[in-house]
C-alpha cells in the first residue's frame, strides 16, 4: 500500500508517468517479493526436516511441505521468466502467459492441498469417533449411566499423563495469571499441541478453556483475601482479581458467580462471618 500510495503520489505531482520511475517500482517491487517468496518456503522445508515442533501432526507436516514446493517451483518460474526474456524479447508476450499460466495452475494446486488436508483431518477424526462409538455400544444395549464412564476411562488411558504435564506447568508457573493468556499461548508455553489441549478440555475435564484458567484465577483471588483477612490488611477486590489474572471487573464479578456462586462481597461477608465464629469458639 505504501509502495502505490507513494508511486501514484510522485505521478500526481509530475503529472505524467514516468517509465522509468515505473520501471524502477516494479523492479524494487518484484525483488522483495521475491525475496519474502523465496525465504518462507525454504525455511517451512528446514524446520519440517529438522522436525523441531513434534506436536505437528504428520498430515500437517506433508501439506506444509507440498505448498512450500510450489511456491518454491513459482519461484523458478520467475526466473527462467527473466531469463527468457531477456534471451528473446520479442517473445514477451506468449513468454508472460506461459508464466503466469503455470503460476495459477501451482496455486490452484495449493488450494487443492489445503482442501485435501481438511477433508482428510475431518474424514479421520469422523472415522475416529466412529470407531469409538461402534467399541462402546455391544450387542446388548447398555443404560445412558454407563456410556460416560466409559468415555471417562477412554480419555483416562488417553490424557492422563500429558494432562498432569501441562496442569502442573499451569499451577507451578502461575501462567493463569497473565491476563492475555489464549489457547495458542498455553500451548506454546506447556510444549502440547492446542487441539489436544482442546480435547483434554472438552472432552476429558468437560469445560471449556477460560473456565479453567479462570478456576485457578479465582482459587488464587481467594487464597489472596484469607491471607489479607489473617493479617488484617485492607482488601481491594479489583485490585487482587487484576493480580490473580483477570482483565476487567465484569468478567471477574462474572466469572466469580458462575463458579462460586456468590458474589465476590457476599463471599467475603461469609467469610468474615465464619472467621468471627471461629475466633469466638476459640475464646470460649
Amino acid at each position: 500500500m505504501i509502495g502505490y500510495l507513494t508511486v501514484s503520489c510522485v505521478f500526481f505531482v509530475l503529472n505524467h508517468v514516468d517509465q522509468k520511475l515505473l520501471d524502477l517500482y516494479n523492479d524494487f517491487s518484484l525483488i522483495v517479493l521475491f525475496t519474502v517468496n523465496l525465504y518462507y518456503p525454504l525455511k517451512s522445508i528446514v524446520i519440517i526436516n529438522r522436525n523441531q515442533f513434534k506436536t505437528i501432526e504428520k498430515p500437517e507436516y506433508n501439506a506444509i511441505a507440498r505448498i512450500s514446493h510450489c511456491i518454491l517451483f513459482m519461484e523458478c518460474g520467475v526466473i527462467i521468466s527473466k531469463a527468457l526474456l531477456y534471451l528473446y524479447p520479442e517473445e514477451s508476450q506468449l513468454i508472460n502467459i506461459s508464466i503466469r499460466t503455470v503460476a495459477y495452475f501451482l496455486l490452484l494446486v495449493i488450494c487443492l492441498i489445503i482442501v485435501r488436508k481438511s477433508l482428510t483431518t475431518e474424514i479421520s477424526h469422523f472415522q475416529k469417533i466412529s470407531s469409538q462409538h461402534n467399541f462402546k455400544i455391544p450387542i446388548n444395549q447398555h443404560s445412558d449411566e454407563e456410556k460416560p464412564s466409559l468415555n471417562t476411562v477412554d480419555y483416562e488411558i488417553k490424557f492422563s499423563e500429558l494432562w498432569q504435564k501441562m496442569d502442573q506447568s499451569v499451577r507451578q508457573k502461575q501462567l493463569y495469571r497473565d491476563c492475555n493468556l489464549n489457547l495458542d499461548q498455553l500451548a506454546l508455553k506447556t510444549e502440547i499441541n492446542k487441539y489436544q489441549i482442546s480435547e483434554m478440555l472438552n472432552g476429558y475435564k468437560h469445560k471449556p478453556f477460560y473456565r479453567y484458567i479462570n478456576e485457578y484465577r479465582i482459587e488464587y483471588f481467594k487464597n489472596m483475601v484469607e491471607k489479607a483477612i489473617q493479617e488484617n490488611r485492607n482488601i481491594n477486590f479489583l485490585s487482587f482479581a487484576y493480580e490473580a489474572g483477570f482483565k476487567s471487573k465484569s468478567s471477574f464479578n462474572r466469572y466469580f458467580k458462575d463458579i462460586i456462586g456468590k458474589t465476590p462481597s457476599e463471599y467475603y461477608k461469609n467469610l468474615i462471618t465464619i472467621n468471627k465464629q471461629q475466633t469466638f469458639e476459640i475464646n470460649i
